[in-house]
């Protein structure tokens, strides 16, 4: 005779206060809605290249994808209210104290700082229509600006799973490949009418507005890439990280950005020492990306004007900027003209700056351009010398504290840490923009190291 068991029923929370709700949430579950927030941005490039066959939208009226950016930005933002709300009090009743909170996130004692700098900044020089909207093309308003500190890097901060730090670095990846393969096809066989713009049919822009835009994605992609071939020890994730790592390079040399080039060659030499450093090891495979992106530029430049002879240009502009030549003003494609420009500037307004792209008109009627394509003067000339040392300190600290904790980085740790070290190597010559400057701030974010909760 079988016996009928009756389950005692799981004990339901006994919820009396807003205490108790912050009690019952799990970290985990914080994490996996930050997770969601983040995911919705990792995938805009696919979804925008998808996007793109079922609607067509003038190009002199407003970016498209912009459009794919606005619903994944309001995505983010949505969640990131009550990430937040939780978050906070999570904290407040488990007794995490802001000193431990700061301790574990140092970038925020700097970025913090410096959301507050760009707000006093803007009632300064005034609520503008680019401080409110951006430019019609690069869409950064202020509030844009906000989003990539408080949202993106706060989200991203705060992941701790090594399985969803994975899933984020490996989407970033694959949508790269895609993007890269369908590129190939582009190029070699079949125009593809999402990868390209009238009037911009020569350029290697995938679904980006300039082939420089596209070239900061690719430098994160390549670099990701080659650290993941190194570090993966499942084989098929492997190969697909080497297929992933040449297509992207073949492409980024196509695209010929010198600027990424270089980011991607320091980004790969940047990886290879601190796999080292971590695994107390040097090994010759660690340098196995880094010689086959080399390669891969020494085959190329027989078929292509690469970034090799590009190279030879930019010794000669450093030659001449050093002689103090009359044409050394155009040296870099005009960046040095650029940067002259806007060092002026800040030495004008060196505490507060001109306000978001405040220096727009004055920077294209003195030197052709209205950005400085050097984010770190860009941003010091829009929110004054205390903001940029406070940019520059929030970034530097996520390595240091990478540094720290070098003996128990994961593998999505530390490529997230590498992808993000290409990227800032990038800035130093190119300049911020709504649809890449997020993807700085997601893998700052997982680069963040170190267990902060028990």
């Amino acid at each position: 005779m079988k016996l009928l068991v009756i389950q005692k029923p799981k004990k339901i929370i006994d919820i009396h206060s807003l205490k108790d709700i912050f009690h019952s949430i799990s970290w985990e579950t914080i994490e996996k809605l930050a997770f969601l927030s983040i995911m919705a941005y990792i995938l805009t490039p696919v979804t925008q290249f998808f996007a793109s066959l079922y609607y067509d939208i003038l190009f002199d009226s407003v970016h498209p994808y912009y459009v794919t950016f606005k619903y994944a930005s309001r995505f983010s933002l949505v969640l990131c209210i009550p990430i937040t709300i939780l978050y906070i009090g999570k904290n407040i009743v488990e007794k995490y104290s802001i000193r431990r909170f700061f301790k574990d996130n140092p970038a925020m004692l700097f970025f913090i700082p410096y959301v507050i700098l760009m707000i006093v900044s803007t009632f300064i020089n005034g609520f503008t229509t680019m401080a409110m909207r951006g430019g019609l093309v690069r869409r950064e308003s202020l509030f844009v600006f906000i989003m990539y500190f408080l949202v993106y890097y706060f989200q991203s901060s705060i992941i701790e799973n090594k399985k969803l730090k994975s899933i984020i670095n490996y989407t970033f990846l694959l949508g790269g490949l895609f993007i890269g393969l369908l590129m190939l096809v582009h190029i070699y066989i079949h125009p593809i009418k999402p990868l390209t713009f009238e009037g911009y049919e020569t350029m290697i822009t995938a679904i980006f507005f300039n082939s420089n835009h596209y070239a900061y994605y690719l430098t994160m992609i390549v670099i990701m890439s080659g650290g993941l071939f190194i570090l993966e020890k499942n084989k098929l994730l492997k190969y697909l990280c080497l297929a992933s790592f040449t297509v992207n390079t073949v492409i980024l040399i196509i695209n010929n950005t010198l600027g990424c080039y270089i980011s991607s060659l320091l980004g790969l030499l940047f990886t290879a020492i601190v796999i080292g450093i971590c695994g107390k090891k040097f090994e010759f495979r660690l340098f196995i990306p880094l010689i086959l992106f080399i390669l891969i530029t020494f085959l190329m430049s027989f078929a292509y004007k690469t970034v090799l002879s590009s190279l030879l240009v930019m010794f000669i502009d450093i030659k001449n900027i050093y002689a103090n030549e009359e044409n050394s003003d155009s040296a870099g494609s005009g960046r040095w003209r650029l940067w002259k420009a806007t060092i002026k500037y800040i030495s004008e307004k060196p505490i507060f700056g001109f306000g978001t792209d405040g220096i727009y008109k004055r920077l294209v009627k003195e030197a052709g351009n209205a950005r400085t394509h050097n984010e770190f003067l860009q941003y010091t000339a829009f929110y004054g010398i205390p903001a940029g040392i406070m940019y520059v300190a929030g970034d530097v600290s996520v390595f240091i504290k990478g540094l720290k904790y070098r003996y128990k980085l994961d593998i999505y740790t530390l490529t997230g840490l590498a992808a993000a070290f290409g990227y800032l190597v990038s800035s130093f010559f190119g300049t911020s923009f709504f649809y890449t400057s997020p993807f700085l701030f997601i893998f700052l974010g997982i680069g963040l190291s170190g267990k902060k909760h028990a």
